[in-house]
């Protein structure tokens, strides 16, 4: 355990000093009444900078901006140990017969302090529970120093409980020398040693000299010779062949190795460490998960938090290489309820952190972990130990979910729909477009002309604006394309009586439908535009919050008294027009027709853009223009462009959005007159309730 110092260096020179991270204390004790659980949080949420004087205190709960996929998966429980009258460290679980939860834990007398009371008076205390979160029950001690003139004279502690092999094995340490008071506050070197039972109720014989397995080595040449504090704090597992590894704390508070062909030994030193840090790691638990070793370790000064956690991992359990979050300072997963830190009691250290911890694994996979603190969450007059169950990536996943959702119902829901022309004309365009879309932070994105992108290049394209979710319309093609923050479910893809085609999803609790109508004839035109009317009016009849956008290559006409003023886009329009059967016209008596859109009007669907518009009543008309840009030859200058502006993408919704619309418009930004021929349309609302279907 490690206090927190003010000066780097000082602290770095005593951490290697001291080996058992907050050790607590032991003695007789009757069962431990454990303190009720609390509920689990409702939401992950990262702790505030700590004041240096006081109790430290969260505020109003924040949530992490980046997902830490192990140290997020950890839900609060409450207490697993308390024994009055004892500081209580460390706390290995073991399934025992029956499926009972056994414990194993450092404690010592309260009365004595936390800090160096360990080093002479620890013992292991066994506790038991019939399910994992507890209550535990004190039930006995299960080794106690000798005594004597041995290695483990004083203080067991920091014990590790497997089954392995048909066995339940504990591993500690002890020290010969202990601390009595007026003796200078010096950690005397650690050794490993192990004890083997039948049951977890003992008896616990000792294996091997008295029970001591691992020393430091004995070569000069080796890192762990005279290491200060020995080798301490074992950390085991039973690697994939057959070999077992006992990793323990050395010299510069890193992580070795020893192995061993059978389970007492010997165990012999690997030549390096394996893991590589300058700053204070301890307290590693091992195991192995889907072919890889794992370290989980303290975080003592900050590799990646300071006073958190880290899980290292490996491919063959000697170089710890990469690595991630392991769990966050305590007040992080604490529910609001609790109104932390209220009864909080501090007996050691400074943060409000975990230490020592220690997983119980379930059918090969991480559940439930147990850690003490040196920070009495419930105000017992000595240190206590916590359990927080570990849930499955797929939970987690599911939580982060509703927890990016519920942040977004707060904020509200922004909508963009934009043609990037030729594929984000021909990639050249992507990045900056990419990050113009990013800075907009919507929650929706339809997009058309993804011309030659494949689904998985718009999934991978779309973390660049922050959304994990993306479908497209087909592999390839003149495509298109719908990415969003939340997961998307895709209806259908439609292709069939479409030149193009549509794409049916459901994400935000909505149906979205991306679109892009063909403009060569009218009447081709208007058999996909009845297509959606029916497709919009069955969800309409099932209740469904409908949003309906893309490039419909067609006319509203509440954009008539623009496009009467269009003159150069009239006249362009009419060369093509001329040349087609009178009823594939898109242009008739000189004026264009607006049969197309208002088919699809004869749902319930409202124009967003339009009406917000209609509400600037300073605006001028061609700023509804979404086509063309300046990239076009023939609107390569804002004088010739105004004779072309015409309004042909829409965003379309059903009236229970379109009435919580906040804002819409064309994007007209002159930056965005290189990215594509087209504007993008955005619009804003406030977020709706999850509204069920009337229909299966």
């Amino acid at each position: 355990m490690k206090r927190q110092f003010m000066l780097p260096i000082l602290a770095l020179t005593l951490s290697l000093l001291s080996s058992c991270g907050p050790q607590p204390p032991a003695a007789q004790s009757p069962a431990t009444k454990a303190a009720p659980t609390s509920a689990a949080p409702s939401k992950i949420r990262s702790y505030p900078a700590i004041k240096p004087k006081g109790p430290a205190a969260t505020q109003s709960a924040t949530h992490t901006s980046k997902v830490h996929p192990f140290a997020d998966r950890l839900e609060w429980k409450g207490l697993a140990i308390a024994s009055p009258g004892y500081h209580v460290w460390g706390s290995s679980p073991v399934i025992g017969p029956k499926g009972k939860v056994h414990i194993f834990a450092s404690r010592w007398a309260a009365k004595g302090g936390v800090d160096h009371s360990w080093l002479s008076t620890s013992e292991i205390a066994h506790y038991v529970a019939d399910k994992p979160a507890g209550p535990f029950q004190f039930v006995d001690v299960a080794l106690k120093g000798t005594g004597k003139d041995t290695w483990d004279r004083y203080a067991p502690c920091n014990p590790v409980a497997v089954k392995v092999d048909g066995k339940y094995v504990l591993f500690y340490i002890a020290t010969p020398g202990g601390i009595s008071e007026g003796m200078a506050k010096h950690t005397p070197p650690q050794r490993i040693g192990m004890a083997t039972a039948d049951s977890p109720n003992g008896p616990w014989k000792k294996v091997g000299n008295g029970g001591l397995i691992l020393s430091p080595s004995t070569d000069p040449a080796h890192w762990t010779y005279r290491a200060s504090n020995g080798v301490t704090n074992p950390a085991f597992v039973k690697a994939p062949n057959g070999k077992y590894h006992l990793y323990f704390k050395s010299a510069r508070s890193r992580m070795g190795l020893a192995i061993a062909d059978t389970l007492e030994g010997p165990y012999v030193h690997t030549k390096d460490p394996v893991t590589k840090n300058d700053t204070v790691i301890e307290d590693g638990y091992a195991f192995v998960q889907n072919g890889r070793f794992h370290l989980l370790t303290t975080d003592n000064h900050g590799i990646l938090e300071r006073g958190g956690g880290i899980l290292w991992s490996s491919a063959d359990g000697k170089n710890f290489d990469t690595r991630e979050k392991g769990f966050h300072l305590l007040p992080a997963y604490l529910p609001d309820s609790m109104g932390y830190p209220k009864g909080l009691k501090r007996h050691y250290g400074g943060k409000p952190k975990f230490e020592r911890p220690q997983i119980l694994m379930i059918d090969g996979e991480p559940a439930w972990i147990y850690m003490p603190s040196g920070q009495a969450v419930f105000g017992h007059r000595g240190t206590t130990s916590y359990v927080l169950r570990i849930r499955s990536e797929a939970e987690l996943k599911t939580l982060l979910a509703k927890q990016q959702a519920q942040r977004e119902r707060a904020a509200g829901l922004t909508v963009l729909n934009y043609n990037v022309y030729n594929g984000f004309n021909r990639a050249r365009s992507f990045k900056d477009t990419a990050a113009w879309i990013r800075r907009q932070t919507p929650q929706i994105v339809a997009l058309q002309e993804l011309v030659g992108w494949k689904e998985s290049r718009l999934k991978t394209a779309a973390k660049s604006w922050n959304h994990p979710y993306a479908a497209t319309l087909k592999q390839g093609g003149y495509n298109i394309g719908l990415t969003s923050s939340q997961p998307i479910e895709v209806v259908n893809r439609v292709r069939g009586g479409f030149h193009h085609g549509y794409l049916h999803c459901r994400t935000h609790s909505m149906d979205v439908i991306v679109t892009h109508l063909w403009p060569g004839t009218r009447r081709g035109q208007l058999l996909e535009a009845s297509a959606l009317k029916t497709l919009v009016t069955t969800l309409e009849q099932q209740g469904r919050t409908v949003i309906l956008m893309g490039d419909f290559n067609a006319h509203s006409q509440a954009d008539k008294t623009m496009l009467d003023q269009q003159a150069p886009l009239l006249a362009r329009r009419l060369v093509g027009d001329q040349k087609r059967p009178p009823a594939d016209r898109f242009i008739k008596n000189g004026v264009f027709t607006y049969d197309v859109m208002n088919t699809i009007f004869q749902t319930s669907l409202r124009d967003v853009v339009r009406e917000q518009f209609d509400a600037q009543t300073t605006a001028k008309l061609h700023s509804l223009g979404s086509f063309p840009t300046l990239i076009l030859p023939h609107s390569n200058s804002p004088r010739l462009q105004r004779g072309f502006l015409e309004r042909i993408d829409f965003i379309l919704t059903t009236p229970d959005l379109a009435n919580r619309c906040t804002h819409a418009e064309v994007c007209r930004k002159a930056i965005l007159n290189s990215f594509s021929d087209h504007y993008p349309i955005i619009a804003k609302f406030t977020y709706p309730p999850a509204k069920p279907s009337k229909t299966p």
